[in-house]
């Protein structure tokens, strides 16, 4: 996976299009995920998402973004930092996202 997250963070790094940086950021992700690295996996997308909120957010990143929170955090810090970036897309994209996006469903 190493040579992957590489390859996966120059195209996050150099490429023009949006889509291609998000799915960059993305799949280097699960390559640290899958390496067992969740610390990096959280950080890669977090530094991806909050370094533009406007135009980063997507569906499929809050979501891999949720799957490694649930396996690398306790379920109150999970929920913690779900919910912080939940009000993050409210203020840039509130039609997009509800809390259901985020996992933060009332129980």
């Amino acid at each position: 996976y190493g040579e992957a997250v590489s390859f996966f963070e120059r195209v996050a790094g150099f490429s023009v299009s949006l889509s291609l940086q998000q799915s960059a950021v993305n799949n280097a992700a699960v390559c640290y995920y899958m390496e067992c690295k969740l610390d990096k996996a959280a950080e890669a997308i977090e530094a991806f998402l909050l370094k533009n909120p406007e135009k980063h957010f997507t569906v499929h990143l809050v979501s891999t973004l949720r799957v490694i929170y649930k396996d690398l955090y306790p379920e109150e810090e999970c929920r913690s930092r779900l919910s912080a970036l939940y009000q993050v897309s409210q203020k840039y994209h509130k039609e997009l996202y509800s809390t259901a996006t985020f996992g933060l469903e009332s129980k």
